[in-house]
């Protein structure tokens, strides 16, 4: 694979986006002879296109916009990164204290990963934090939503600073800042949050940042837009905390007040809610009086703790369990997953991918509880406008064959999510969204931009035969034309059973490793037998395996070459 591909195949769509949007499909054919030539030669009607948004649902009724760029500006965006990768690569790696340094790799599940594992951010916090008596912790206020594409240039040519070369396309950070700006809209503020080139963009802003603080690199840490400083006095924290804003402000950035502070180095790094359920769920066989206890304890720390992932935690936490010990274990915990579901954004993946889990592995999915619950959450999207929560719920019923309640039907047929919308179309093709009318979708999609906000939905939905409404007007489009002719999808139907379980953000990747090698125990449950069987047979012969196969086996051999994980949930 060529850099580009990877760039397109893996680094293109957010990770948070359930497994059946993909652009690998795209990736293989935007290197062929046909997908150069329309790349190269396509014109977006008002020289830019949009990006298609994503509402990620996050603890404590917080969300993060996310993006997915057009295919066209994507492409001429990941050439220009290709060509240049090398020298990206060397300024995004200049920090010396920077643990989310950006690391190229075509042989793992994302194009750009992290320079150590997620799951040692706690033991590197923690080592920086050695010999010092105050410690100095602090974020960058909105980072990605308020970078500039200027800085992005000025980060990669300081030169661009100076009034003369404002205009000097023949830089590169000039290229970048142009190519940016056609992926959303012409606007220069912001990047587009998801694909992997923004975080090896913005990862080079911070490390100038980084660079002009000179500060201790041992007692130093930053992941991504966080920042820990062990320092010998409140006053060499206050001088750095100085130096600091002086720097993001060359860059027009800034500290968020609410998480910048000054504190003891002795203090806890893990909350008591995490140590109490972690010690809980180790405990825990799967009976009804067990389970009972568990949630009751994540129900209360949730209302002590109203801003931290508490029940996203406590769902991880249960992977443990390969499957309620009985019938009354089982309608207990569905019955906790649903409320759980219901009360706090942002777990939804991770409760739905828990629920499949136990559901393939043998327990007696209680149908009406999760049409009732699901249809709650597509009710309450409508207003929420959280595409996640309700994105990961219409997989799931997907997957199951879970038949929503009509008035969610009649809901879904007036969303505006492009994720959310293509799953409720499939959803309604195979009989499980009544009430479900196609007129407002026929008509969205016939005014659609295929230059605009909407692509996706514009696309696919002609491409899967949801509606055929647009399919002339797409068939004539210059671009999109060409990917209908070559068969090119982003949405893919046809995955494994336990996909959404293993996807990246379900169960916790040290649980997945353990059903690669099958154990007594392991053995016993069909999840960890579908996937070491599926793994053994990639590993035999792996142009024969999916994506999915794929992307997982070196999403955890990645994590194995690096620094050995802790136990996360």
């Amino acid at each position: 694979m060529t850099i580009y591909s990877t760039l397109l195949g893996r680094g293109y769509f957010p990770k948070e986006l359930p497994p059946s949007f993909s652009s690998e499909e795209f990736a293989r054919f935007a290197v062929t002879k046909v997908g150069r030539a329309i790349i190269r030669d396509y014109r977006p009607q008002d020289g830019y296109t949009e990006c298609v948004d994503y509402q990620l649902a996050l603890s404590g009724g917080h969300r993060r916009g996310l993006a997915i760029p057009h295919p066209y500006s994507y492409a001429k965006l990941a050439q220009l990164v290709a060509r240049n990768l090398s020298q990206l690569l060397r300024k995004a790696g200049r920090s010396l204290f920077a643990k989310s340094r950006p690391v190229y790799t075509a042989a793992t599940a994302r194009a750009i990963r992290t320079l150590i594992d997620p799951t040692n951010t706690t033991r590197e916090k923690m080592l920086a934090r050695g010999g010092s008596r105050v410690l100095l912790k602090a974020d960058v206020n909105q980072f990605y939503p308020s970078l500039y594409t200027h800085a992005i240039g000025w980060a990669v040519n300081p030169d661009l600073r100076e009034r003369p070369n404002w205009r000097n396309a023949t830089f590169l950070g000039k290229q970048l800042d142009q190519a940016l700006m056609e992926c959303q809209g012409k606007r220069s503020q912001g990047l587009p949050v998801g694909p992997d080139i923004s975080t090896l963009l913005a990862e080079i802003v911070l490390c100038q940042v980084d660079c002009a603080l000179d500060t201790e690199a041992a007692a130093s840490y930053r992941w991504f837009d966080d920042y820990e400083f062990g320092c010998r006095s409140r006053e060499e924290a206050e001088r750095i905390w100085a130096r600091l804003e002086t720097q993001l402000k060359r860059f027009n950035l800034r500290l968020n007040s609410s998480k910048t502070m000054i504190l003891e180095t002795a203090s806890p790094i893990y909350e008591e809610w995490q140590l109490a359920l972690q010690s809980a769920s180790r405990q825990q066989k799967g009976i009804a009086s067990e389970l009972l206890r568990f949630f009751d304890m994540a129900f209360r720390f949730r209302q002590a703790y109203p801003e931290a992932p508490v029940l996203n935690y406590a769902c991880a936490s249960l992977f443990t369990i390969g499957c309620p010990a009985d019938h009354h274990s089982a309608r207990i915990a569905q019955s906790c997953l649903s409320q759980a579901v219901l009360a706090e954004p942002g777990i939804s993946q991770k409760a739905f991918a828990l629920l499949g889990y136990w559901t393939l592995n043998g327990m007696a999915l209680d149908k009406p509880l999760v049409s009732k619950t699901v249809s709650e959450m597509v009710r309450s999207q409508q207003h929420r406008g959280l595409s996640s929560d309700a994105a990961w719920a219409l997989a799931f019923c997907l997957r199951h064959k879970v038949k929503l309640i009509k008035d969610a039907g009649e809901s879904l047929c007036e969303s505006l999510d492009d994720c959310v919308s293509l799953q409720a179309l499939d959803l309604r093709s195979s009989g499980l969204a009544p009430g479900m009318a196609l007129g407002p979708v026929k008509e969205f999609v016939r005014r659609a931009d295929l230059d605009g906000e909407h692509w996706l939905l514009a696309y696919e939905s002609v491409r899967q035969g949801f509606a055929s409404v647009g399919r002339s007007k797409l068939q004539k489009h210059k671009f999109f034309g060409a990917l209908l002719k070559s068969g090119v999808s982003f949405y893919q139907k046809s995955l494994p059973d336990y996909a959404e379980v293993v996807h990246s953000g379900g169960a916790p990747d040290w649980i997945v490793k353990s059903w690669l090698k099958l154990t007594p125990d392991t053995s016993k449950l069909a999840v960890p037998r579908m996937v070491a069987t599926e793994a053994a047979t990639f590993e035999k012969a792996p142009r024969t395996g999916g994506d999915l196969m794929m992307k997982l086996i070196s999403r955890l051999a990645d994590s194995d070459q690096r620094d050995d994980s802790t136990e996360t949930y």
